[in-house]
């Protein structure tokens, strides 16, 4: 397992190259952000704890000009002490799609990879786990955030 912490900023000018600075953890970071021409956003993602700070303050600039045209954004956590841990998330949702579960075990080895990322829309949290084999087929699921129940499922294309 390994915690990954993203980032995604849309722009008008795709044209610039983006950086971010930020502090977590008593820790400051700063990288250059990827364009991603897909879905027209620039990224940045890096394998760092799980933040505890309540709110982050991020601060965007330009390669070019920096500090001169630099916006910096609060970012309040939406993860409450409603929101179940990832333990019993994953306890709860294996025993209500434990068939999905068993046909990627072999034994008591896990033999595929799971991806957990918090939702949240319209003031709900949601949990998108996603379930890929060796082939990298994904069964997807959306639970409730509070209860892990699983909401909805999709099976991968045959």
């Amino acid at each position: 397992m390994s915690d990954i912490f993203e980032l995604a900023l849309s722009t008008p000018d795709n044209t610039k190259t983006y950086c971010v600075r930020f502090s977590v953890g008593g820790q400051n970071y700063e990288g250059e952000l990827s364009f991603d021409s897909v879905k027209m956003v620039h990224t940045w993602s890096q394998s760092i704890p799980a933040p505890q700070e309540k709110e982050i303050e991020f601060t965007f600039f330009d390669t070019e000009s920096e500090e001169d045209s630099s916006l910096s954004i609060q970012a309040k956590s939406v993860k409450d002490d409603t929101v179940l841990p990832l333990p019993d998330l994953l306890k709860k949702v294996s025993s209500e799609e434990s068939e999905q579960f068993n046909e990627l075990s072999d034994g008591n080895i896990f033999c595929a990879e799971i991806y957990v990322r918090l939702l949240y829309e319209n003031n709900e949290c949601y949990y998108y786990i996603g379930l890929t084999d060796r082939s990298g087929n994904t069964f997807a699921m959306l639970a409730d955030a509070e209860t892990g129940e699983v909401l909805a499922t999709k099976q991968p294309k045959a």
